[in-house]
């Protein structure tokens, strides 16, 4: 029994230590008034509230955590923006202006897309364009389309 939890502490305390350390190589780049962002989680929750002028790329990756992603608050490029997410045994909430197209295409593996955005079809031809490319494994992804506070 004692060698049992042994291994157990010992391979937590692995895991835990591999977190800290990718953590330090993997920062991402960009900030929340940038073009082009990257965010990486590994055990552990991130906020990211976006205000940038003319967004057009981002990348999110979540191991074993979760990204709450506001972009109620960007302007997008005007081709649009793509935006990739990855997760494994993590989650993605993001949030968008209800005036954006927004299309998703990726997988889900032991888990879920959740998208409840505005019906294309009653959007003007010019909406913007966010592009969603996700790919979760045991995670999942939930989009929602709110209203802009002015």
């Amino acid at each position: 029994m004692f060698k049992k939890l042994l291994k157990i502490v010992f391979f937590a305390s692995l895991t835990y230590g591999f977190g800290l350390l990718a953590r330090q190589l993997f920062l991402g780049l960009g900030d929340e008034t940038t073009g082009e962002f990257e965010i990486v989680t590994i055990m552990e929750g991130k906020h990211f509230a976006g205000r940038a002028e003319g967004l057009w790329s981002g990348k999110v990756t979540a191991v074993m955590g979760g990204v709450d992603l506001d972009l109620r608050d960007v302007v997008l490029a005007p081709g649009g923006a793509d935006l990739a997410l990855f997760t494994v045994m993590g989650g993605v909430t993001l949030r968008v202006p209800d005036t954006w197209r927004v299309e998703t295409d990726g997988q889900a593996i032991v888990g879920g897309h959740d998208v409840r955005v505005a019906d294309p079809n009653v959007l003007p031809a010019d909406a913007p364009v966010l592009r969603i490319h996700a790919r979760t494994y045991f995670g999942g992804l939930a989009v929602a389309a709110k209203p802009v506070a002015t």
